[in-house]
């Protein structure tokens, strides 16, 4: 069986980030089946974040960097 589950990081800066230190909190989401066919073609970060805008809630304002 496959599933499709993003895993997100949250950072208090791009800098903290891209210096290595350790994400402040993850979260995995699992992503309903009937939402497959974007993740099987195509950039699947990028697709990954336009799904997470979509369906997540608090997500539609988030800065993608």
């Amino acid at each position: 069986m496959i599933e499709i589950i993003i895993c997100v990081g949250s950072y208090l800066s791009k800098e903290a980030r891209e210096k290595g230190y350790e994400a402040i909190d993850n979260i995995d989401i699992l992503v309903p089946k009937v939402d497959y066919e974007p993740f099987l073609i195509g950039d699947i970060f990028k697709n990954s974040y336009k799904w997470l805008r979509e369906n997540v809630l608090n997500m539609e304002d988030t800065i993608d960097d």
